[in-house]
């Protein structure tokens, strides 16, 4: 998660519905969470399935801040390892600069650069390219239920049936935690083990769900006594993630 937090240090922003960052001309450009869910996921669909032997190597070439910032979410609900962050140069790269990728996500702009750049260096990589734009198409989705008051991007509404509207906004930590983790997976899913399965997180999510934590051999929903129920629980370290998962008090 350290690109996430450099990412986040240099022009992002994150407030109650939706994440903001400065564009190089100076516009500020927004997008609502779950936009940037649904869309992720979408694009984690293209990027596919890790192989058995290794992660995904990804590369992202992006000149909009969020088409880039959604190539980087989806490369974490697809496992894949990001060698590159988003290269906003229009001047030609020096060798090696987008490492050895099995993908580079592209927005428009990108695309142009990366084929000029391969007539300039008159190398043909063994990538696949993968259109950012063209992966999330569609229609927008309603924003999940968030925590307000936490400055992280990763804000993801798990909700206890018991003692809604309780929000427990995930972090960083958190998501990836759940996401890396196989041994969770959410009820009546594909599990978090599989791209199929966190995709499907994902959109559920994005579309304003509710995803329930289950263990892998049982349907029934983890039992969690939280905090307070008037006011956000926040997970931000592996004591506080046992708690949720494993239930506390």
């Amino acid at each position: 998660m350290r690109w996430l937090e450099d990412l986040l240090t240099d022009g992002w922003w994150a407030t109650g519905t939706a994440v903001r960052c400065q564009s190089p001309d100076g516009r500020e450009q927004t997008m609502a969470y779950g936009e940037l869910l649904r869309r992720a996921a979408n694009l984690a669909r293209h990027i596919g399935e890790p192989s058995d032997s290794e992660q995904t190597r990804l590369a992202i070439v992006a000149m909009s801040p969020l088409e880039g910032f959604v190539g980087l979410i989806a490369g974490l609900i697809a496992g894949a390892v990001v060698i590159s962050t988003p290269i906003q140069s229009r001047d030609p790269w020096p060798v090696g600069l987008l490492g050895d990728p099995d993908v580079v996500l592209t927005d428009d702009t990108g695309a142009a650069l990366l084929a000029c750049n391969e007539r300039l260096t008159g190398v043909r990589p063994d990538y696949r390219a993968v259109s950012i734009e063209e992966a999330g198409a569609g229609a927008v989705s309603v924003a999940p239920r968030i925590c307000a008051d936490q400055d992280d991007v990763c804000k993801i509404a798990y909700l206890d049936p018991r003692r809604s509207p309780l929000v427990v906004a995930l972090t960083g930590f958190a998501l990836d935690h759940a996401v890396r983790n196989p041994w969770r997976v959410p009820a009546a899913s594909g599990g978090l083990s599989t791209l199929a399965g966190q995709i499907e997180t994902y959109q559920r999510l994005a579309s304003g769900e509710v995803v329930h934590l289950a263990t892998q051999s049982g349907d029934r929903p983890i039992a969690t006594t939280l905090p307070a129920a008037d006011a956000p629980y926040v997970v931000d370290n592996p004591t506080q993630m046992a708690d949720l998962l494993l239930g506390v008090g």
